[in-house]
C-alpha cells in the first residue's frame, strides 16, 4: 500500500479534503454588521444572532479587532457565518434584551454588510438608511423592531407578547396625574399551568398576581389571576411574567392616555407560554364604551334637568309679576271703568 501511494504527492492526497472545504465554504456567506451607538450610548454587551439553527451568537466588539474598526468609538462590529439563503432574520440582543429583529434578503455573494444605529426612544434600533445596505424584505418589521426583556438562549430569541391596554372610561382621583393604574388579568382556565404567577416590571418592581378575589372584579378560584399596579404614563411598558422559578416570557403593554386601564393575557400549554386575550380585550373596550356613553347620558340628563328647573323658575316669576300687575293695577282700573260706565248709563237721557 505504501508503495502504491509513493507515486502521489502530498498535495494530491489533500485535494479531496480541500475540495470538501471549498464546497462547504461556497455554501456560506459572511454577514458583517455594524451598529452606530455614538448618539444614544445605550449598548453594553451587544450580540448578533440569526434564526438559522446551529449558529452561535457573535459578540459585537469595539476594541479595534476588525480591520476597519476604531477602538472605543462606540461603533460596534460583529460577523456571522451563515448558510446561504434567500432571506434570514438578524437579531441584536444586549444582555437579556432583544433590541431588534430584522428580516433581510441575502445576495448571491460570499459576503454582505449591514449597518444599524441606536436611539434612546423606541424603536431603539434602526437600519441606517444612509449606509449602503441590501434592501429589507419587511419594511414594517424593520421600522418597528420588537423590544423585550425575555431571557435569551444560545439559539434564538422569542418575540414578546404585545397587547394594548384599554381605558376603562372612568377616572380615579387617587391616581397621580402622571400615572396610569393598570389591572392585568391572566387567564389560565384552559392551560391550567399556573400555581404562583408573578409579574415584574422593567424597574424590577414585583406585582403579585392573585386568584383569591381580593382584586376588584375577580372571582376567587376561577383560574383568572389578577394584579393592579401604577406606572408612569408612557407609550408602553415591558413586564416579565413568571410562574415560581419558571419564566413564561415578557409582555409589552401599550398604554392609553387615561388614569385607569385594563389589559388581558392568557396562558398557553406549549411554547410560547403567553398570548394576548383578544376576547377579554374586546369586552373591556365594550365596557369602556358603555361607561362613556352612560357618563355622557348622565351629563345630558343633568343639564336637561337644570334647564327644566330654570324654565319652571322663570315661569313662576312671570306668573308672580302678572299676578301683581293684575291685582295691583288692572283690577282697580277695571273696577273704575265699570263704575264709570254704570254712572254713564244712569245719567244718560232716556
Amino acid at each position: 500500500m505504501a508503495k502504491g501511494l509513493s507515486g502521489y504527492s502530498p498535495s494530491m492526497l489533500l485535494l479531496p479534503l480541500l475540495l470538501l472545504l471549498t464546497a462547504r465554504a461556497g455554501d456560506e456567506i459572511q454577514v458583517a454588521v455594524s451598529i452606530d451607538d455614538r448618539s444614544a450610548g445605550i449598548l453594553v454587551h451587544p450580540e448578533l444572532r440569526s434564526d438559522q439553527e446551529g449558529v452561535s451568537p457573535a459578540p459585537f466588539t469595539d476594541d479595534g479587532t476588525f480591520k476597519s474598526d476604531v477602538a472605543a468609538d462606540r461603533i460596534w462590529m460583529a460577523n456571522l457565518s451563515l448558510r446561504k439563503a434567500e432571506a434570514v432574520v438578524l437579531k441584536v440582543t444586549d444582555g437579556k434584551i432583544l433590541l431588534g429583529a430584522f428580516p433581510v434578503s441575502l445576495p448571491a455573494s460570499e459576503s454582505v454588510a449591514f449597518s444599524f444605529r441606536t436611539r434612546t426612544e423606541p424603536p431603539v434600533l434602526l437600519l441606517d438608511t444612509g449606509a449602503a445596505i441590501p434592501r429589507v424584505i419587511d419594511v414594517e418589521a424593520a421600522a418597528a423592531p420588537t423590544v423585550s426583556t425575555t431571557p435569551v438562549s444560545a439559539q434564538s430569541v422569542e418575540a414578546p407578547v404585545v397587547v394594548n391596554a384599554v381605558a376603562t372610561g372612568t377616572e380615579d382621583p387617587s391616581v397621580a396625574a402622571d400615572s396610569t393604574r393598570v389591572t392585568l388579568t391572566l387567564d389560565d382556565r384552559k392551560a391550567e399551568r399556573l400555581t404562583s404567577p408573578t409579574l415584574t416590571l422593567t424597574d424590577e418592581t414585583p406585582v403579585p398576581l392573585s386568584d383569591d378575589g381580593t382584586v376588584t372584579g375577580d372571582t376567587a378560584g376561577d383560574r383568572i389571576w389578577s394584579g393592579t399596579f401604577d406606572v408612569r404614563r408612557a407609550q408602553y411598558i415591558v413586564a416579565q411574567v413568571g410562574n415560581g422559578e419558571e419564566s413564561l416570557g415578557s409582555v409589552t403593554i401599550f398604554l392609553p392616555s387615561a388614569s385607569v386601564a385594563k389589559v388581558a393575557i392568557r396562558s398557553l400549554r406549549g411554547s410560547p407560554a403567553l398570548t394576548a386575550d383578544v376576547a377579554a380585550g374586546v369586552n373591556a373596550a365594550a365596557e369602556a364604551t358603555q361607561v362613556t356613553h352612560s357618563s355622557g347620558f348622565d351629563a345630558f340628563s343633568a343639564t336637561l334637568w337644570v334647564f327644566l328647573l330654570f324654565g319652571v323658575g322663570v315661569l313662576a316669576w312671570v306668573r308672580g309679576v302678572v299676578r301683581r300687575v293684575w291685582v295691583g293695577e288692572l283690577q282697580p282700573f277695571k273696577a273704575r271703568v265699570e263704575a264709570f260706565m254704570e254712572r254713564h248709563d244712569r245719567e244718560a237721557p232716556r
